[in-house]
């Protein structure tokens, strides 16, 4: 009898263990993507913000640095609010429409681009001209 109170007992203490760890999140920024922010007048959740705000820049919801450190969507975006990398250097802004490449002077075949390479390429004067004919 005090075997079979000890197996008992024994097994509702690893319970109690297992079911305590499993409370612990994976991520530190796990418990941030439901906090709610306002985009555009529209209140949504930080996930989805920052799912769409990478997705309209990169064209993924990752990202993989030069070095190949892979980042998600959250961590992307808030590397890019915070600003603790170089992101003018970095190949990450999306241009695949080719005769915008063409226009401005980009490399055809190139996909990403740097902030640095959109600033000097001929899109700033598209974007002007642009603008004088609206």
């Amino acid at each position: 009898m005090k075997l079979l109170k000890f197996i008992i007992g024994l097994s509702l203490g690893l319970l109690l263990i297992l079911v305590t760890f499993s409370q612990f999140q994976s991520s530190p920024l796990e418990s941030l993507k439901t906090l709610t922010v306002q985009l555009d007048g529209r209140k949504k959740p930080l996930d989805t913000v920052a799912r769409e705000t990478l997705t309209q820049i990169h064209g993924k919801e990752t990202y993989t640095t030069e070095n190949g450190e892979k980042l998600d969507y959250l961590e992307t975006y808030f590397s890019l609010m915070f600003n603790n990398r170089d992101w003018n250097q970095e190949s990450f802004i999306l241009v695949n429409y080719r005769p915008l490449k063409e226009a401005v002077g980009l490399d055809s075949e190139q996909k990403y681009f740097t902030f640095q390479e959109l600033v000097t390429s001929g899109l700033r004067e598209l974007v002007l001209q642009a603008e004088a004919k609206d």
